[in-house]
């Protein structure tokens, strides 16, 4: 399976600097807290993601599409209209699905990237209101995050099928890079691109017929994976940080 996530649909920021030697250095700035990340250590903050089969065709040749998943405290702290308006944050291909010609079941993939385990480090910003958060910026040249017409900035990603999986986690996830740069790699460049994080595929095997038995199956709504070219940032709260 390939999946992307756009991170620059999280409560972001992009900025550049000049490096001592004299190189501009782009980065995105994304604070931890204000995007409900899951701080675990200094190496090891996670974005917990859930990805819901599409019940019909889409555009593209995508599967599912990609939100946030959150806890059941970090709901609890969110007004229900922002609770049922999350944001598709991406997309995901089940290949083995799109070359199936027969009905499947479908499934419900959830897991986690560990942002850390790409290039980033974290440091403090202020946000307008005056406090410090903890934010994470990565070099974008050096994470291998792919461009959109729109603007938007994608980390993709590969699901690997552990053959004989124990306990829930049936994937492992590792950082995919865009075509033109994968194809100009060594095979040992390729090898090296980090593993990211895990995640668990779930058949749901009673009947759906429609999105909203699917909504009350995986308890959220699903919206339409157009709604990724509109400019979320506009609805961004006023801490917006920088």
């Amino acid at each position: 399976m390939n999946a992307n996530l756009r991170l620059s649909k999280l409560i972001s920021h992009r900025s550049s600097f000049n490096a001592p030697d004299g190189r501009q250095i782009n980065v995105l700035i994304i604070p931890i807290q204000l995007n409900n990340l899951e701080f675990i250590s200094e190496d090891q903050v996670n974005f917990r993601f859930i990805c819901f089969e599409r019940n019909s065709a889409s555009s593209g040749i995508d599967t599912h599409i990609l939100k946030q998943d959150l806890t059941d405290e970090q709901k609890k702290a969110m007004t229900a209209d922002k609770l049922e308006n999350m944001p598709i944050l991406g997309n995901l291909i089940d290949w083995e699905k799109t070359k199936s010609e027969q009905q499947t079941a479908k499934s419900i993939v959830s897991g986690h990237i560990n942002l850390r385990s790409i290039e980033s480090i974290i440091r403090k910003y202020r946000l307008k209101n005056g406090q410090l958060t903890d934010c994470l910026v990565f070099d974008i040249s050096k994470n291998y995050l792919y461009h959109h017409e729109n603007g938007d900035l994608s980390l993709n990603f590969i699901l690997f099928k552990i053959k004989n999986p124990k306990g829930e986690v049936t994937h492992t996830i590792k950082l995919s890079a865009p075509k033109d740069v994968y194809e100009a790699m060594s095979a040992e460049e390729s090898k090296k691109l980090p593993y990211i994080g895990a995640a668990s595929q779930r058949f749901i095997t009673n009947h759906v017929n429609n999105d909203n038995d699917l909504e009350k199956i995986a308890g959220t709504t699903i919206e339409s994976f157009d709604d990724l070219s509109s400019d979320y940032a506009q609805n961004i709260s006023d801490d917006l940080p920088f």
